[in-house]
């Protein structure tokens, strides 16, 4: 294994997508949390981690059910600087997909989400081994967090628990970087360090309604639709949600006529 030296402080926990197609959403906040961490540990806090789960629910729930599914990249994104989790983003170009243009962006401080070639070994058979490997090919989003200069590899946080790779990580040789890596994006940290709480309010909202309807199945049938009616407001007010489970205008006017 190789033994790189950490310029930065990094995550407390590997995070574990388990078997969620949420790879994007997983490496985008093990990003974020890389950035907020030290901001928090320099004034001896303790700060709530973006969950890769719940970050993947609050992208989704801006799309109606029926297209909602893996993140691309770009929606992961995007949806991080609107809420002001990051500052910037920015693809690179296929001829900035080399070592010393990732070693100077991470020496500058940013850092780099990728999507890396995953293949599916059990597609690829003898008779016809190519065109199955070309098949079995997807993409898989992971932060790239550091570099390493005396054996020419970037190393990479992946998203399955620490039990994969060199406990959590992987490396790419420099040579290895253009054919591995298919899309890059720079991430900036947002400057956000007066507001720190502000940024995790929608996902402690979320995680909020989503205790509320795990608990909905045990309560009476008025209690299910007092849990209902908080969530109605919670997603509407709080979270700005048209969300499919929300009680219409006549439920929600029935529930408050009766119990207020």
């Amino acid at each position: 294994m190789y033994k790189i030296m950490y310029r930065r402080q990094w995550l407390k926990a590997i995070p574990n997508q388990r078997d969620e197609a949420a790879c994007t959403a997983f490496a985008l906040c093990s990003i974020i949390n890389g950035f907020k961490d030290p901001k928090y540990k320099a004034e001896g806090l303790e700060r709530e981690y973006l969950n890769g789960s719940d970050f993947f629910a609050l992208v989704n729930s801006k799309y109606p059910e029926d297209i909602q599914g893996p993140l691309t990249t770009t929606q992961a994104l995007v949806y991080a600087k609107e809420m002001g989790y990051i500052r910037e983003y920015t693809s690179l170009k296929q001829d900035q997909t080399n070592y010393e243009v990732f070693k100077l962006m991470l020496k500058a401080g940013a850092l780099l989400l990728l999507n890396v070639n995953k293949i599916n070994w059990d597609a690829i058979t003898p008779s016809d081994p190519v065109a199955k490997y070309t098949l079995g090919s997807v993409p898989h989003a992971v932060a790239c967090v550091d570099y390493d200069d005396e054996n020419k590899v970037i190393k990479i946080l992946n998203s399955r628990w620490e039990e994969f790779g060199d406990r959590g990580y992987f490396y790419i040789r420099a040579e290895d970087i253009p054919q591995m890596v298919s899309w890059v994006n720079l991430v900036v940290d947002a400057d956000d360090k007066e507001n720190m709480a502000k940024l995790n309010y929608r996902n402690m909202v979320s995680k909020a309604i989503k205790i509320i309807s795990a608990q909905r199945k045990y309560g009476t049938e008025d209690e299910q639709q007092a849990m209902n009616f908080a969530n109605s407001m919670l997603r509407k007010v709080c979270l700005n949600q048209n969300h499919q489970y929300n009680m219409d205008k006549k439920k929600a006017t029935d529930f408050i006529n009766k119990y207020f």
